[in-house]
């Protein structure tokens, strides 16, 4: 009794922790805001709406909630929080199957077969996990940045522009973000992922596709065969209390006894039959989703945010240049610019990087980054020599191959080192023009006084 109401309290104390971690990941997103998770998320992760907008609070050196500093510390630093938290799940989940369930399950017809197949889909998502911990998403340095920027090309919506990144001083390529926790910048960034402790990027999506299907294919078998366990449980107990209490007589039986009951007899049963029904549920839910926007449509998730941003914009656009009111429009200049407006209005939101689902879910099993075409062009890309002259190599075009800013990014460097140079000669030859007027305008006395000082400075 003592060994089950243990297992029950730590059953209990795992739940809430993933509550709390389930909370502090979605609550805040805005599907979530209007749901109990969201409210709950408020509550706990966010500051009082006082000190939100300014206004003085009563205790104004009040420091953040236990809660506040714990979701900025597991999700917007780099730490093994999340991933310690999946391995003793698992470790526990593996120790209770092989304990309490590998008994039971021997006993169905083919029970060596689900017990080995159970086996399989942990060891697998475990070993995908630390896969997944120690890949290379994508990562951007300057040896590699003129193979990613032959990657993919400049859509103009999104990327439209030749930027540097100012943390890894390199040219950011298009489809690429700066991730403030890895503190890189990855090519085809999709998210920080905190479960793994690094980026979702090009080259590590096909792991992370492959732990979601697994994870949601052996949580449905678990959820499935614990369920069909607890059913014939259920038909066991109620065909015991009504021999030995009703004399076999078809009476109607109380849930809470057979709950009541089912604890006794195996509480395991009773948790992984609810844990794997959740996850399946949820981690599915994922797959599906990450599958039909990233797989499908090759759209990661920051670029589906940043037309998200898009959309608002040419919305907002339209509200504030369609408006009737002359004083609205007024009162919105102050704030939007008209010729910006009118050029958000003419933005036409479109999927460049598409090429089919086939090709597009190829693209995520065999990234483009890695393929002999791209890196046989990328060995004869030559780096500028001290001559100056012309390197032949990675053009910033857009997707219609137009040229962007310079050739390449060592051709912007030296330009960029000319100007300030044609600068710096230009202010010392008015420094000098000045300093001759000065002289030419100068009094008798004037320049007495200052031939004495200089030669006070000389005799120092």
């Amino acid at each position: 009794m003592a060994l089950q109401l243990s297992t029950v309290i730590i059953w209990a104390l795992v739940i809430s922790l993933a509550l709390i971690f389930i909370i502090m990941l979605f609550g805040g997103t805005t599907a979530m805001q209007n749901t109990i998770l969201g409210k709950i998320y408020r509550a706990l992760f966010e500051q009082n709406k006082a000190s939100q907008k300014g206004q003085p609070a009563k205790k104004p050196q009040q420091k953040e909630n236990i809660f506040i500093r714990l979701k900025v510390y597991i999700l917007d630093t780099k730490n093994h929080v999340i991933q310690t938290f999946y391995l003793l799940i698992s470790a526990g989940m593996i120790i209770g199957w092989m304990i309490y369930i590998v008994p039971i399950v021997q006993l169905k017809p083919n029970g060596t077969i689900h017990n080995i197949l159970c086996g399989l889909f942990s060891f697998a998502s475990v070993g995908i996990f630390f896969i997944l911990s120690f890949s290379d998403p994508g990562f951007i340095t300057k040896q590699n940045v003129s193979k990613y920027m032959k990657t993919f090309k400049y859509d103009n919506i999104i990327f439209s522009q030749v930027k540097t990144c100012p943390v890894c001083k390199i040219e950011r390529p298009p489809r690429s973000k700066h991730c403030s926790i890895c503190n890189q910048c990855v090519s085809k960034i999709d998210h920080h992922c905190p479960w793994f402790n690094v980026c979702i990027g090009e080259l590590n999506y096909r792991w992370f596709l492959l732990f979601l299907f697994i994870n949601g294919v052996g949580s449905s078998y678990i959820g499935v065969l614990s369920t069909s366990i607890l059913l014939k449980a259920i038909q066991e107990i109620k065909k015991s209390i009504r021999q030995k209490y009703y004399r076999g007589l078809e009476v109607a039986i109380s849930k809470m006894t057979i709950f009541t009951q089912l604890a006794k007899w195996n509480p395991w049963i009773i948790m992984l039959a609810i844990y794997g029904a959740f996850m399946a549920v949820l981690v599915f839910g994922f797959f599906i989703s990450h599958l039909a926007t990233y797989g499908m449509r090759n759209v990661t998730t920051n670029e589906s945010f940043k037309k998200d941003d898009i959309k608002k914009r040419k919305k907002s656009a339209k509200h504030v240049i369609q408006c009737t009111d002359k004083s609205h429009w007024h009162n919105n200049l102050k704030s939007y610019n008209k010729k910006q407006l009118e050029q958000d209005m003419q933005i036409v939101i479109k999927n460049a990087y598409s090429k089919g689902i086939l090709k597009n879910i190829w693209e995520v099993i065999y990234p483009l980054s890695i393929r002999p075409e791209n890196n046989n062009n990328n060995q004869k890309v030559n780096e500028k020599n001290e001559e100056g002259k012309m390197d032949k190599g990675y053009k910033h075009v857009d997707m219609n191959g137009n040229q962007l800013i310079g050739h390449t990014l060592f051709e912007n460097i030296k330009q960029m080192e000319a100007e300030e140079y044609v600068k710096e000669m230009n202010l010392k030859q008015k420094m000098k023009v000045d300093k001759k007027q000065k002289q030419e305008k100068a009094t008798p006395q004037q320049i007495a006084i200052e031939n004495k000082f200089k030669g006070k400075k000389r005799k120092k």
